[in-house]
């Protein structure tokens, strides 16, 4: 037993050794924090008017925490983060890439505490607890250092990630705590058990209102007393806490099933409809998704930076089985891990292992099974990689009761250094929009949307040119462009962005671009992406901004039509565009066919309904705009407003005609 005098410098030996890891996160990461806002952040942060609040008050944040759809529950907490990130330190990235940096480092700290908690249940020797401390804070390191998480933490909206995996990780702190100090004693006191129930059901809380991965919260909780505790001190006859925790077992379960059957997009009844949308299927999704982990594995172990990147849109969709074959050996593999993994869970050897690998499946099962995302995140890792973390520990371990201590000091050493210096590299890109744009399609040419971000860049810079006829930023944002419509199909964004760019030296839209849109427009799925650009190109014509022949724009409607793939709120919307369109062209028959249209497509909506009334109105049509107006009033009598202005309008349309 050591004296109390030891036991102090050894405890501030290891904080110095964890602000030493602070330290080093600071130095990676600071060159980044100057960088730019980038793809998702302008939608959910920069271009989100309710976020910029002025005062301080319960109305502008309510108003910020519910002002996006984020996900299935809204992600108010993350979208409070922000609005009071602007409140205090203005707009700049600085400030927002500054507070991402501070929850990664608070993560890191709570990382800390996790791995030592779990190493020192697993291995109660006096040996393995004496060096507990040492190998926890290499591992840790590991995982704060780690190049995967940096999109965590310099890309702005993963806050979402991170702030949830910090109420994430407090929950699972706190229980194990509350566990430990009472796991001598025959039963644990109800205040203990209360106190643990509720922190568990607020962190839950707490973390999936942050982003819906919190709710995986309460099954680490459960892996962690199925390994680390096996329900000493509990049971069913006179422990409460089994009661309570299963009834919130059960909510959690409700409240996923309810997530996917009810709520929002990722209804399980709107599954085909999502999915109509993306480029694959369910079943090709989680055919890729078994290829996709096993690139996640591979990249947390032997972290390669030159195939790490923010888009991964052309990582290589699986359509069955065999196709590509690597699709079958993904599958095979993960099957004899599984065999593996039921062998020592029932033989009860290498729990380590067992548990280790269970951590990484369950942090994936919400993101990397069924619900219809894009394939392919690094930031998806941030908690999941954990159970790698507890692995690294238990290297470390074994390796320092059978090495000598500095040794094995050494090689954790160079292995945080190698960790360190890739990330910093890494970080390195984020300095500015321009570095970050070219980083990334030089390292992964293959993806479009890399190429259309550099083509962007370009395209910026072409904008504060005064003579831009022969400029050689036209040149390379028109290569960047026409490089991101052949590396994928189902990506047509290149083609809006060409359109404008040559009304912005003047050049009228080359024919072929426009038959290169009608035919995806016809044959390719229209994704969520491109349906998004295409609203954002037709709202730049209708305001005549955009200059295009008529033709064109018919030819691309008629194309539009054909093609069922859309959601039908994206699908009325864009008739919409084309409605006000051709209203403006004074085609008033054309105008109310998509008008009608759209109506036909999300009658729920009342604007779409408006819009219908408004053009039969235009249009001379009183009697067919007051059929429609009677229903609206029945449907939508909330809408007294607008119902009244509609009423006015047809009855100076019937004054006039009399």
């Amino acid at each position: 037993m050591l004296p109390k005098e030891a036991l102090k410098l050894k405890n501030i030996r290891y904080m110095f050794f964890l602000a030493l890891i602070v330290f080093v996160l600071l130095v990676i990461y600071f060159q980044a924090l100057q960088g730019p806002f980038i793809f998702d952040d302008y939608g959910n942060v920069v271009s989100n008017g309710s976020l910029l609040i002025n005062e301080l008050s319960w109305e502008t944040l309510k108003e910020a925490m519910f002002s996006r759809e984020s996900g299935p529950l809204g992600r108010p907490i993350s979208m409070a983060s922000f609005a009071l990130n602007y409140y205090f330190l203005g707009p700049s990235g600085l400030g927002f890439k500054a507070v991402n940096l501070v929850i990664h480092i608070i993560n890191t700290c709570l990382v800390y505490c996790l791995v030592l908690s779990v190493i020192r249940c697993f291995f109660s020797s006096a040996e393995s607890k004496s060096l507990s401390c040492f190998f926890s804070l290499f591992a840790t390191a590991m995982w704060a250092f780690h190049p995967i998480n940096l999109t965590s933490v310099v890309f702005v909206v993963q806050r979402m990630t991170s702030l949830s995996a910090m109420f994430l990780l407090i929950g699972i702190n706190v229980y194990i705590y509350q566990r430990l100090k009472f796991y001598n004693l025959k039963d644990m006191p109800f205040q203990s058990q209360l106190l643990g129930v509720f922190s568990l059901f607020f962190f839950t809380m707490a973390s999936s209102l942050s982003k819906e991965t919190g709710l995986l919260l309460p099954g680490f909780v459960l892996l962690i007393e199925a390994f680390l505790f096996k329900l000493k001190g509990l049971n069913w006859q006179s422990s409460p806490l089994l009661w309570i925790f299963s009834v919130l077992l059960i909510a959690g379960a409700i409240a996923v099933l309810g997530m996917f059957f009810d709520w929002h997009r990722y209804s399980f009844d709107r599954f085909d409809e999502i999915y109509n949308s993306r480029p694959f299927t369910l079943s090709e999704r989680i055919l890729t998704e078994a290829r996709v982990m096993w690139f996640y594995v591979g990249q947390i172990w032997i972290p390669d930076i030159t195939k790490m990147g923010l888009h991964h849109d052309d990582f290589l969709v699986s359509r069955n089985i065999i196709d590509p074959l690597s699709t079958l050996f993904s599958i095979v593999a993960w099957f004899i891990l599984g065999i593996i993994l039921v062998a020592l869970i029932f033989t009860n050897k290498a729990r380590i292992f067992s548990f280790s690998i269970l951590w990484f499946f369950w942090g994936h099962i919400m993101e990397s099974t069924v619900v219809p995302l894009e394939l392919v995140y690094e930031h998806r890792n941030y908690i999941p990689m954990l159970g790698f973390v507890f692995m690294w520990a238990w290297i470390l371990r074994v390796s320092m009761l059978r090495f000598s201590k500095l040794k094995v000091g050494v090689v954790g050493l160079f292995v945080c250094l190698l960790l360190a210096s890739a990330t910093f590299s890494r970080a390195s890109n984020w300095i500015g929009w321009g570095e970050l744009a070219l980083s990334e399609v030089a390292r992964n040419p293959k993806s479009s949307r890399n190429h259309h971000e550099a083509g962007r860049w370009y395209f910026a810079q072409l904008m504060q040119e005064e003579h831009v006829s022969s400029s050689s930023n036209y040149i390379h944002a028109r290569e960047h462009f026409e490089a991101a419509l052949r590396v994928d199909q189902t990506n047509s964004a290149g083609l809006y962005a060409l359109f404008r760019l040559n009304g912005i030296i003047g050049k009228p839209i080359e024919p072929e671009w426009i038959d290169e849109l009608e035919y995806r427009m016809k044959t390719q799925v229209i994704t969520t992406e491109h349906g998004v650009n295409l609203l954002d190109w037709l709202g730049c014509v209708i305001s005549g901004s955009c200059a295009v022949e008529d033709t064109y724009i018919q030819r691309i409607a008629n194309a539009f039509v054909s093609n069922g793939s859309s959601s039908p709120e994206s699908r009325a919307m864009t008739l919409s565009y084309f409605g006000v369109y051709e209203l403006a062209q004074g085609h008033l028959n054309v105008g109310v066919d998509y008008f009608r249209m759209a109506k036909e497509n999300w009658s729920q909506e009342p604007l779409n309904w408006e819009n219908l009334i408004r053009a039969l109105i235009e249009l001379g049509d009183s009697k067919g705009a007051q059929l429609l107006l009677d229903e609206y009033e029945q449907k939508f009598g909330e809408r007294i407003d607008e119902f009244n202005e509609m009423t006015g309008q047809l009855a100076a349309l019937r004054l006039n005609s009399g």
